[in-house]
């Protein structure tokens, strides 16, 4: 998941990456970064999430996919 209105994989802006900086700017929600910042589970329909996606152009179908390869992931 590279490819985001923010970067692509030419120059490796990841989508944790687009969304670090979507949640830095000056305009952001003091409490949507403290949110992120304590985070323990990424939920599905999260608000502050399902807002992020919206922010970054991900479709519905791009967060079934992103949680579907996360749930894929091992230790």
């Amino acid at each position: 998941m590279l490819l985001t209105p923010y970067g692509n994989p030419a120059n490796v802006v990841s989508l944790f990456d687009a969304a670090e900086a979507l949640l830095h700017r000056p305009e952001t929600p003091a409490y949507y970064l403290r949110a992120w910042d304590e985070l323990q589970a990424f939920e599905f329909d999260s608000p502050m999430l399902v807002a992020v996606a919206d922010e970054l152009g991900l479709t519905y179908e791009d967060r079934v996919s992103l949680f579907l390869f996360a749930d894929s992931l091992r230790a």
